[in-house]
């Protein structure tokens, strides 16, 4: 559900569908305002919030990745033909690694994102204290 950047309705059992942060707003309107349900609610929508931003995040950068790439291995291929100077593939390479490193910034973001919201949902669960 996380990696795959699926952002379509979760059916929960009600007969209609709605995402996961439409069901914590539904919940967070039930609970009214103040307490801490209401505030781990909170956290929970906040944290779907972001991972759905960080999906995003991630396709682009992994489609910028895959188009830098390819004007990667076509710089090099001209540049073996002598048709490019050693500077255009200076740059391609560049570009790639810049975009590379955009891409694992991507992920990173996810996976601290996506540690927030194990947290919001169970912060505590890694406790060995608390499942003997």
């Amino acid at each position: 559900m996380f990696e795959g950047g699926d952002a379509r309705p979760v059916n929960l059992g009600n007969p209609h569908e709605m995402t996961l942060v439409e069901f914590a707003d539904v919940v967070r309107r039930v609970v009214g305002k103040g307490g801490r349900v209401l505030q781990a609610f909170g956290q929970v929508a906040d944290s779907l919030t972001a991972l759905e931003q960080d999906a995003e995040a991630v396709a682009t950068s992994h489609e910028a990745l895959d188009i830098a790439g390819a004007s990667l291995a076509l710089q090099r291929l001209s540049f073996s033909a002598g048709k490019t100077s050693a500077l255009q593939l200076i740059v391609a390479e560049n570009t790639y690694s810049n975009v590379s490193l955009g891409y694992v910034r991507a992920q990173s973001q996810q996976l601290t994102d996506t540690a927030q919201l194990l947290i919001a949902v169970g912060g505590g669960w890694w406790n060995g204290a608390d499942l003997r």
